[in-house]
């Protein structure tokens, strides 16, 4: 028996030749050994309805939030393979180029959908995922305070800030409290308002994902001789000081107790400083506003 039509002959009992996808006509011819033949023709349609087989589909990808908008990834893609030849093309919905580019995916999960087709338009796809999450705390920056002392008649400006390259910041972010109480980004404070030693500035920021994070900054209040001179003339401006005569005579102990200090007379201005207490406590209430005389006593 001989196969003819396929484009490759065939010989035997059972002749066979390889097909590619298309319509043949296949002449099968029968010969005896004697110069006797016979033959027929049978038409034979080959179709490819297999679709090919993408590989190497890659596995969910998690990622952090670079930028309010998401992150640029770079998905790799995958390659195809059939059981037909010819060329097979994949492509990928997250990027219309080809090759794909990194795209940028938004936060949370994005799929990813990879597609091919064979020369006979036999359809294959597979997905993956992108998922874009932002775990990261916001930075905060405490510029004022310091940690470090600060003089009571000091004026102290509140300075702080926080940024977030991921989700960015939360509506109201960041916010700062002292000793508790609510301040402003570029609030003044006059640290007369504070008592002496120890006190906290704590700055807090969120994000838009959730992500908290907070700044503790602990200072110190001090006096001195100096800022008690400061002190006396800030309370005669605001007029817890009220006549003319009592900052004379406290400036004038003040003065000789930071000049016998400055002359190694510790003992002279020890007596200077409690000669002024005595001041301030006759004058409490009267030509001295309470609240003034024991911001003063204290510092003393």
């Amino acid at each position: 028996v001989v196969l003819s039509g396929s484009g490759d002959a065939g010989m035997g009992p059972t002749p066979a030749a390889p097909l590619a996808p298309g319509v043949y006509t296949i002449v099968l011819t029968v010969s005896d050994g004697r110069g006797g033949t016979a033959s027929d023709a049978v038409v034979v349609t080959v179709r490819d309805t297999t679709p090919p087989v993408l590989v190497g589909v890659p596995a969910p990808i998690t990622v952090e939030q670079s930028s309010p908008l998401g992150t640029v990834v770079d998905v790799p893609l995958p390659t195809a393979t059939d059981n037909c030849p010819g060329p097979l093309f994949v492509s990928s919905d997250a990027s219309s180029f080809i090759p794909p580019r990194p795209a940028m995916f938004p936060p949370g999960s994005t799929t990813v959908t990879f597609r091919t087709c064979d020369a006979q338009c036999n359809r294959a796809s597979a997905t993956t995922t992108v998922t874009v999450v932002d775990t990261t705390r916001p930075s905060v920056t405490v510029v004022s305070p310091q940690p470090r002392d600060y003089l009571h008649s000091e004026v102290l400006l509140i300075g702080f800030s926080a940024a977030d390259t991921g989700s960015g910041l939360a509506p109201g972010s960041p916010t700062a409290a002292l000793d508790g109480t609510a301040v402003a980004n570029g609030q003044s404070v006059a640290l007369l308002t504070l008592g002496l030693g120890q006190h906290s500035l704590v700055v807090s920021a969120a994000d838009l994902a959730g992500n908290t994070a907070s700044h503790p900054v602990s200072f110190r209040v001090i006096a001195d001789v100096g800022s008690l001179i400061t002190a006396v003339n800030v309370f005669v401006g605001d007029g817890r000081i009220d006549d003319s005569n009592t900052p004379n005579g406290l400036l004038s102990k003040l003065n000789d107790a930071q000049d016998a200090i400055d002359k190694g007379k510790n003992n002279v201005g020890v007596n200077k400083l409690r000669e002024f207490i005595d001041q301030v406590n006759g004058r409490a209430g009267r030509s001295i506003a309470p609240d003034a005389a024991q911001v003063l006593v204290t510092d003393a």
